[in-house]
């Protein structure tokens, strides 16, 4: 493991070496990206746990935040924000990684403020109550999801309760309840050590600048107490189980799970193919058999869980009562039909094309780039393990990967855990479970016997111009991208729509990637994932568009395939009959989402009978009665006749593109008929009843505001985007007030709706029903002390570089780039506007964004929904008083 230092490597070619006390150092240089990764990986995680600290790994992730000697409470999230960068952490398993991502001459200061995070942290008595609230809160997050009910439950079946991979990483509720200051900082001395900790660094530093850094910073951490001795990951329950719940849902869900231990690299690698084969992508086997030829779920997929210690297949699926027992038929006759019979070489291959693409694409930013070499090196050894492991997926045969699914899939290895909604399928038991489960598996192997009779089966710089056509194309050409973008986009979405089409969009973005007039579903699905490429397609609020994304090197295929989709898709009738039901099994399950469900709720009060006023997904009486003729009128009417703008960015030839675009889009073929929008939006005022009250058997309540908002291109867009981050940021205003100083809420988030027709600020949290009132007060003590102060100079200037930094960050990809410019062409704006915007925020003053928030929360329509369970209603909701305060 050691790496000389005197050695001068290759830019982009990852070093590691120990300092002297234990701590181990991956460096890789990548000259010229213009950011940084820095990340630590502790090797602690909640398998390191013993019964009585269940929860303290995932506890350590948020107690490091809350100060340390150089740094109070907040001030690392504001001082990262400052600089333009970001910073969070996750807990695992196996591990506890603290990761920020900034501009290369921050870097300095990013190990400085990781250095204070793991080695000085506060860990204050005085902080550790209330961020228990916190992870409760975090905690009772999941009570409220069916899926996370069974994931949970089907861990615990597979492992068994005794084993740290059978409990949830974050805890259940009465463990952290238990949890003290001594167990926290035991916890932390035992296992926050540079012998246990994988400094990962990636981008645009130098290693000479790097040693003077680590010299300074972290060559001097020493550990204190006794080192943990290491936590061997025992193996998986054996045997198999059944579990069978009921719970407040409006699907049914159902997950199956089987062991995978002892897994070398070759495992590692056949455990991903075999999920990827079963359920990952459109052409998987569950998904095409189960989800689009039979019809039987919702949705299906298929992972492959590669921790530490023994892994898992997991299969799972969500489906309505009337198609459980046959869905859970089917998926276990086709996992046992690959077991026996294997996969074709091209399904394997199309496997292969996706993992390995999976890769490529990470390779796109320094953050995802030092999570991967960091993970290889923390948890497998070496980072040069990676290239052991693509090796194992290249290598594989479908006569491997068969004798590995025969090896995992049995009914005696078989967990199965099924989860109905509480009124659902009153005569269902536990024992009819496991009748329809035996049944599957004896019907299987019975129709296995008969078909050996049988032979297999086979598996037969950038550039702005418009066209003649119409056609506005924007061309970035970078020729080392790895990755090529294409977006197609017009003015329309959700504007077109009215009460009586309601989710028209939602099922257009369903339908129109699937078939094209000349690809059928299953076809087009198979060319997609061979050559690792995306098709999907956008509804918003002011638009609509497909989009695309390619390894460059399959770039010339994919654009042929892509413009076949875009001109000629194919919208058949049995395909709306089966994205309808899909779609209205969202609407139905809106309940699954409280907090969508409210921020919907939220806008229907503020936008009225205008369309920003619809949920995007629809409403079940419309959905119903949309057919496949509307949806082929609508499209063809407004989009395919329509002049799109395409931008494309990543690896290509400009001219190419252009010459090919000039025959796919002849001038006469395209009509120049204005397109007629609804009139800009106009708001409800808030009247007499300013909040209404949804009820809901939750275990939180979800407040969500909705007030007026700016259109796109409004002067005052600059000044809008500041005041979100000002009072929504993880170090702003409301986050501070609600979370930080009352433990209100786990998170808080301030959004905005900026649409071509209108606008909305929207604020959104969730809490226990009980401090409904004193978050209520809390969140309007907040806005009417910031209204009459405004923001800081500093939060202010925190807010600009948080703004800018995440910009730069989400840049890096191709397909980012293509998105923005391609909304501000088809917009009617130039490509160099959104650099323009950004550029006016360093322009931006306190008083702006003040005068801007008093218009806004002064407008008198601030519209507030409560969902959740029923509590006694505040005598008079929230209001912010302006009276003699008016805009400055």
């Amino acid at each position: 493991m050691q790496t000389s230092k005197s050695s001068k490597p290759a830019p982009g070619t990852p070093v590691v070496h120990r300092l002297a006390n234990g701590l181990r150092v991956l460096h890789r240089f990548r000259p010229g990206v213009g950011v940084v990764a820095v990340q630590a990986w502790v090797d602690v995680g909640s398998g390191d746990e013993s019964a009585d600290e269940e929860g303290l790994a995932h506890l350590h992730e948020h107690m490091l935040f809350k100060g340390t000697k150089a740094y109070a409470a907040g001030a690392i999230d504001a001082a990262v924000a400052r600089l333009g960068g970001e910073i969070n952490a996750w807990t695992s398993f196996d591990e506890t990684v603290y990761h920020l991502v900034l501009p290369s001459a921050s870097a300095p200061t990013g190990l400085t403020i990781l250095a204070e995070l793991l080695q000085r942290p506060r860990l204050s008595a005085d902080d550790l109550g209330p961020e228990l609230d916190v992870v409760l809160e975090e905690i009772r997050q999941d009570f409220d999801v069916p899926g996370r009910k069974v994931s949970q439950k089907l861990f615990e079946a597979a492992y068994g309760t005794g084993h740290p991979y059978g409990r949830d990483i974050a805890g259940s509720a009465a463990a952290v309840r238990r949890l003290n200051h001594t167990k926290l900082t035991r916890f932390f001395a035992r296992h926050y050590r540079p012998e246990r900790t994988l400094l990962a660094i990636d981008g645009d530093l130098e290693a000479a600048a790097l040693e003077k850094l680590l010299t300074q910073g972290w060559a001097g951490w020493k550990s204190s107490g006794a080192a943990a001795s290491a936590v061997q990951r025992g193996p998986a329950a054996p045997g198999s189980s059944i579990h069978f719940l009921r719970a407040n849902a409006d699907q049914a869900h159902f997950a199956m799970a089987f062991s995978a231990a002892d897994l070398d690299p070759i495992g590692r690698a056949d455990l991903a193919l075999l999920a990827a084969v079963l359920g990952h992508g459109e052409s998987s086997l569950l998904v095409r058999r189960l989800q689009y030829e039979r019809q039987l779920v919702n949705g299906i997929f298929a992972y492959g869980f590669d921790p530490r210690g023994p892994g898992l297949l997991v299969i799972g699926a969500s489906t309505d009562g009337d198609r459980l027992r046959g869905a859970l038929d089917a998926t276990i006759r086709t996992v046992l039909r690959a077991a026996a019979h294997g996969v074709s070489a091209g399904a394997l291959e199309r496997a292969k094309a996706q993992l390995l693409a999976d890769a490529i694409f990470q390779s796109e930013t320094v953050q995802d780039e030092a999570s991967r070499l960091a993970y290889f090196e923390s948890q497998q050894g070496s980072w040069r393990a990676e290239i052991e492991a693509r090796a194992a997926l290249s290598s594989a045969t479908p006569e491997r990967l068969r004798a590995f699914a025969a090896r995992l899939i049995a009914e005696q290895r078989q967990h199965l855990v099924v989860l109905v909604p509480g009124g659902a399928l009153p005569d269902l038991t536990k024992d009819g479970i496991a009748a329809i489960s035996a049944g599957a598996w004896a019907a299987g192997n019975s129709e296995l016997q008969i078909a050996q009779q049988l032979p297999k089966p086979d598996e037969a710089g950038r550039y702005s111009l418009t066209l003649p056509s119409g056609v506005r194309l924007v061309l970035e050409p970078k020729a080392d991208a790895a990755v090529t973008a294409i977006n197609a986009t017009w003015i329309g979405g959700q504007l077109l729509e009215n009460a009586g089409t309601a989710g028209l969009h939602a099922l257009l973005a369903e339908l129109v990637p699937q078939a094209s007039e000349r690809y059928s579903e299953v076809e087009l699905a198979q060319r997609i994932d061979a050559l690792g490429a995306a098709i999907t397609a956008l509804p918003g609020r002011s638009s609509f568009g497909l989009r695309g994304a390619v390894i460059s090197e399959h770039f010339d295929a994919f654009f042929e395939l892509f413009l076949d989709v875009l001109k000629r898709p194919k919208i058949s009738d049995d395909a709306v009959d089966r994205e309808r039901m899909r779609l209205l099994e969202v609407v139905r399950s809106r309940d699954e989402r409280p907090a969508q469900r409210a921020y919907a709720e939220s806008l229907k009060d503020l936008f009225g009978d205008h369309p920003y006023a619809l949920p995007l997904e629809g409403e079940e009486e419309a959905l119903r009665h949309l057919t496949a003729a509307d949806l082929r009128s609508h499209y063809f009417r407004h989009y395919g006749e329509r002049a799109p703008t395409i931008v494309v960015v990543g690896a290509f030839a400009p001219k190419s593109i252009l010459q090919r675009l000039l025959t796919a889009f002849p001038a006469a073929a395209l009509k120049a008929t204005p397109l007629t929008l609804p009139p800009a939006a106009t708001h409800r005022p808030t009247g007499s009843e300013p909040m209404r009250w949804i009820e809901l058997k939750r275990s939180q309540v979800q407040v969500a505001q909705a007030l007026p908002g700016l259109p796109i291109g409004d002067p005052k867009e600059a000044e809008l985007m500041l005041l979100l981050e000002v009072l929504g940021s993880s170090s702003g205003v409301l986050f501070t007030a609600l979370r930080e100083q009352r433990g209100l809420t786990y998170g808080v988030h301030v959004g905005a709706i900026i649409g071509l027709s209108g606008g909305a600020l929207t604020i959104h949290y969730s809490t226990a029903p009980e401090r409904v009132t004193e978050s209520l007060a809390v969140l309007e003590n907040a806005l009417a002390t910031f209204l009459k102060t405004g923001p800081s100079a500093a939060a202010l200037e925190q807010a600009r570089r948080l703004l800018s930094g995440s910009r730069a960050v989400s840049r890096q990809t191709s397909g980012a780039r293509c998105q923005e410019m391609a909304l501000d062409r088809v917009y009617d704006f130039d490509i160099g506007r959104s650099d323009r915007l950004y550029q006016r925020l360093e322009a931006v003053t306190p008083e702006a964004v003040q005068a801007l928030a008093k218009t806004l929360f002064g407008s008198g329509q601030v519209h507030t929904v409560l969902l959740g369970p029923k509590i006694e209603k505040p005598a008079t909701a929230p209001a912010l008083s302006l009276a003699g305060d008016g805009p400055s």
